[in-house]
């Protein structure tokens, strides 16, 4: 999984929804980038509250969701939902100066797989900026939906 990363802003009992909407739905706000996964979340975690630990991608609520209209048959393709904690939200929405020292840090990190790609760290931390303050505002979470090879 992670080939293809989406971003929502939604309510978790619509998360599954919102996953097969891929995106195409203006009823959750969205994000999309390829080849971002859970760990290298948690290491943006890490840099953000200022600490380090080899398990932090533990402190995400990860589910698999199926791909289709059948939501209960999973023999077919999947989602991997993942979402993010609520502190880590809190970070993300209050974001100023420290986010731009964060996104160069993390831009920096071996396991970041856009590190060869300058500003991509910059921009990814925008736009999980946006959406944290939307789920904030709305009383929602943020995801990630993971799928593909």
């Amino acid at each position: 999984m992670g080939k293809f990363a989406d971003f929502y802003a939604v309510a978790p009992a619509e998360a599954g929804r919102a996953a097969r909407s891929m995106g195409g739905s203006k009823r959750w706000p969205h994000y999309s980038i390829k080849f971002l996964d859970v760990f290298q979340l948690a290491k943006l975690y890490d840099l953000l509250r200022g600490q380090s630990g080899t398990e932090t991608w533990k402190e995400f609520r990860q589910d698999v969701e199926a791909d289709g209209d059948d939501e209960e048959d999973m023999d077919g393709p999947m989602f991997m939902i993942t979402t993010l904690p609520d502190p880590m939200l809190a970070l993300l929405a209050g974001l100023d100066e420290l986010g731009r020292q964060a996104a160069e840090r993390w831009q920096a990190e071996p396991e970041f797989f856009w590190r060869d790609k300058p500003g991509t760290a910059a921009a990814v931390l925008l736009e999980l900026c946006r959406l944290a303050r939307t789920a904030s505002e709305r009383g929602e979470s943020v995801v990630l939906v993971e799928s593909g090879d």
